[in-house]
């Protein structure tokens, strides 16, 4: 056993025989042990994705030039991943991985779980993912404080984090884990609620701020806590309180995850005349079969909140457990941007729930019953704008060192803040405000500062990886989320000149 403070290399493991990159590791305050074991172990993990996720107990980890410092001042989670092999996955390589991670867990002194990551999970899901493809990777996010008010410190802290993350949600292997966990740990959940759900009890104006300063820096992980936001008040405001009481505490804390698949009662698949979900009264419940389509996070979800269409029109809303038989989750389609949110359909073969599960209904119009919100409205042009912030930000740098930017972005900076007062005079309770009026002008403002700030950037901004990139790509989602077709018509209009 070497002593504490002690500099030991990890030893190479060799993947399909390519040995990965030598890391020095500086454990302060933590127990060490001599690792060289590893080097007699060829092809330990030749075939196969495989994570361990090591929670170290008291340690927070810093990564300086390939130098991982571990001190004793709090908790931080670890993921080890190994690179794929094209078209391999064997899971008889599972118990290689373990035997590797058990042996690291004590070098570490710290507690150990297993994931295989093509399955999706629960609790996990909000650990946070680092990959590499060339090296064994040690990293942890950064400690967050709770943000109790708008002008915490912390939240500047929170936003900074999510905004130095977001370049990382790519594909659908890039769930933001460890974003969703930083808001979980800085209790960003309870922002949205009322004192008597466990929450801040922040009014409409305040949470409506939040959102707009999580979507200026990480429009992914905001989207997908939408989602979470949308089943968790439902489920919340149902006067139902079984599922409450199954969920609620779980979801608060963030030791669950929760989405909704409520677009095909709104927008989605209007144009069609059977139902695409559709439920079917049993002795004790209901009979759930077919799908709802855009369902954000869907691989991950431990619960939904669904909605389905009776024969005789009437719609019921459910949290249907992902444990249920017949519920069939996707992985996550590959979209335009935004695809590390795993939206994808969600399909059901005659899953049988029953009232314990049921949150509203049987009711014609079931989204406008109980609280809960109704979907897209302010809350997708709050995010809207916040792009839109961040792309007027980027422009406003770029104008302090470029004069002919400066009135392109004056103006851009007058049309947000023009904005941004009508939208909190409309949370608020205005009654003179246009709803519909704002979605547009947000979807406008969205897509011209974004772009404005791609041509401030010139071709540095095509190129993948560059933050405008991300953005004009995620303003095009505007266009399809909750988009009443009344505003996708005017949108229309004006792309083809008709006035």
């Amino acid at each position: 056993m070497c002593p504490p403070a002690i500099a030991e290399q990890l030893a190479l493991i060799k993947v399909d025989n390519i040995p990965l990159k030598r890391e020095r590791l500086v454990f302060l305050g933590s127990r060490c042990r001599d690792l060289s074991f590893l080097t007699k172990r060829k092809n330990v993990i030749a075939h196969g994705v495989f994570t361990a996720v090591v929670l170290v107990k008291r340690s927070i980890v810093d990564i300086v030039d390939d130098v991982v410092l571990v001190h004793d001042v709090g908790t931080a989670f670890i993921r080890i991943e190994f690179p794929q092999p094209p078209l391999r996955c064997h899971a008889d390589r599972l118990s290689d991985i373990q035997q590797v991670a058990a042996t690291l867990a004590p070098a570490l002194d710290c507690g150990l779980r297993y994931i295989h990551k093509q399955q999706a999970f629960s609790n996990e899901s909000f650990f946070p993912t680092f990959t590499h493809n060339s090296k064994l990777c040690f990293s942890a996010m950064t400690a967050v404080r709770p943000v109790f008010s708008l002008d915490d410190h912390a939240m500047d802290e929170l936003c900074e984090q999510l905004a130095t993350s977001a370049h990382r949600w790519k594909s659908v292997d890039d769930w933001p884990a460890e974003s969703l966990s930083a808001c979980a740990n800085a209790g960003v959940i309870r922002w949205f609620m009322p004192a008597e759900w466990g929450g801040l009890g922040w009014n409409e104006v305040e949470q409506t701020i939040g959102y707009l300063r999580l979507s200026e820096a990480d429009l992914t992980t905001t989207f997908v806590i939408t989602q979470l936001m949308g089943a968790v008040r439902r489920i919340a405001g149902s006067e139902n309180q079984q599922p409450a009481d199954r969920w609620l505490k779980r979801l608060i804390s963030g030791e669950a995850f929760a989405t909704v698949g409520i677009s095909h009662l709104t927008t989605s698949r209007q144009h069609l005349v059977k139902p695409i979900l559709r439920a079917e009264r049993t002795e004790d419940g209901f009979y759930l079969e077919g799908m709802a389509p855009w369902v954000t996070g869907v691989p991950h979800a431990d619960v939904f909140v669904v909605g389905a269409t009776m024969d005789d029109g009437k719609q019921i809303l459910a949290a249907v457990p992902r444990s249920l038989a017949g519920v069939h989750p996707h992985r996550g389609a590959e979209l335009m941007a935004l695809t590390a949110s795993c939206t994808d359909r969600l399909e059901f073969d005659r899953a049988e729930i029953d009232e314990s599960m049921l949150i509203a209904g049987p009711a014609e119009n079931v989204m406008k019953s109980g609280a809960g919100g109704s979907s897209g409205g302010l809350q997708t042009s709050t995010l809207a704008v916040g792009l839109s912030r961040a792309a007027i930000g980027y422009l406003g740098g770029e104008a302090e060192q470029r004069k002919d930017l400066e009135q392109a972005a004056a103006e851009l900076q007058s049309t947000l803040r023009s904005l941004e007062a009508e939208l909190l005079r409309a949370v608020g309770g205005d009654v003179n405000c246009d709803v519909a009026d704002i979605r547009g002008r947000a979807n406008r403002l969205v897509l011209n500062s974004t772009q404005a700030a791609l041509m401030a950037a010139k071709g540095a901004g095509y190129m993948a990886g560059h933050p405008v990139n991300r953005w004009c790509r995620e303003a095009l989602f505007f266009l399809v989320w909750s988009c009443p077709r009344p505003i996708a018509d005017a949108h229309l209009c004006e792309l083809a000149g008709i006035t």
